[in-house]
């Protein structure tokens, strides 16, 4: 039991990485601010009608939300993005876009059947980044206060990457109850009535080859193998960091998806958070040792 706790606090706590790759996935993650601040405007004209979740006693104000409150709500988010992509008190903005957008989510149903629910928790693990050092307002306003010894000291000491760790198995997640769905012959008939499957027929190449599979009756099993590949890089991803390969073939991965599915919008949100996996990582415990030798 003692080894296994301290094999967990090695992978959550003693490694440590340089923060200007957080900046950069910020900088990423800000498009998906904008894009969510604009569906709620999206949704306050095309799914408003639906009937709200209900919920008991003080909890209920979930339910009530007007065409108002969420045009309020979108119009907030979309100021709140312009602030993260700037790095302008950035911790404090990411932590308001959390908030902002969670009364939607309590108020629908149908948000639960998109990547809204995705973005809020990779939105919430991004708080915990201190993502400000690089290329922010926060790191020209700390430039400012700072001596340049005491700025470069701060801009350049090292930071934890348990957040980057929480996005990541988010991504596992994901990856994991998608490939586990994909073996369940239930979910094939019913992708087989959605507006995915019917982008491929629009494709000269892919419809053709697909027809080829479907006439000899082995289409099943491409849609195996990108189960099996999810559930494998369910476990890999968590180790992206140390076998960058790893990251790559999730990349080549999404990238085949756009190719073939361009109307999957989480194309993009996955290619952002991989981003964090091709940087190597650093030990704290290590580097630590290393400078005791030196001395």
């Amino acid at each position: 039991m003692n080894a296994l706790v301290l094999r967990f606090r090695r992978y959550w706590f003693s490694d440590v990485s340089d923060g200007w790759h957080y900046a950069v996935f910020r900088v990423l993650w800000s498009q998906f601010h904008f894009t969510f601040a604009i569906y709620m405007f999206y949704w306050n004209y095309k799914e408003m009608q639906l009937p709200p979740l209900q919920y008991p006693g003080v909890l209920s104000v979930f339910s009530q939300l007007s065409v108002e409150a969420v045009l309020g709500m979108a119009v907030a988010h979309f100021v709140l993005a312009i602030c993260i992509l700037a790095g302008w008190h950035t911790r404090f903005m990411q932590c308001a876009a959390f908030v902002s957008a969670v009364p939607l989510l309590f108020h629908s149903v149908s948000l639960y059947q998109n990547h809204y629910v995705f973005y809020l928790l990779v939105t919430l693990y991004a708080t915990l980044m201190p993502a400000e050092r690089f290329y922010s307002v926060d790191a020209s306003r700390m430039k400012q206060k700072l001596s340049a010894a005491a700025y470069r000291a701060w801009k350049s000491a090292p930071v934890p990457v348990y957040p980057q760790r929480l996005i990541m198995l988010q991504l596992s997640f994901l990856y994991f109850f998608a490939g586990l769905n994909k073996l369940d012959p239930v979910w094939f008939a019913r992708w087989s009535a959605t507006p995915e499957l019917a982008s491929l027929a629009t494709d000269p190449v892919v419809a053709a080859f697909w027809m080829q599979l479907v006439h000899t009756g082995v289409a099943w099993i491409p849609i195996a193998a990108v189960a099996l590949g999810m559930l494998s890089l369910s476990v890999g991803i968590m180790y992206a960091n140390k076998y960058p390969l790893i990251a790559l073939v999730a990349i080549g991965m999404h990238l085949s998806f756009q190719f073939m599915l361009p109307i999957m919008e989480f194309t993009s949100m996955c290619m952002s958070i991989l981003f964090l996996s091709l940087f190597p990582l650093r030990n704290r415990v290590t580097e630590e040792l290393v400078a005791v030798m030196r001395r």
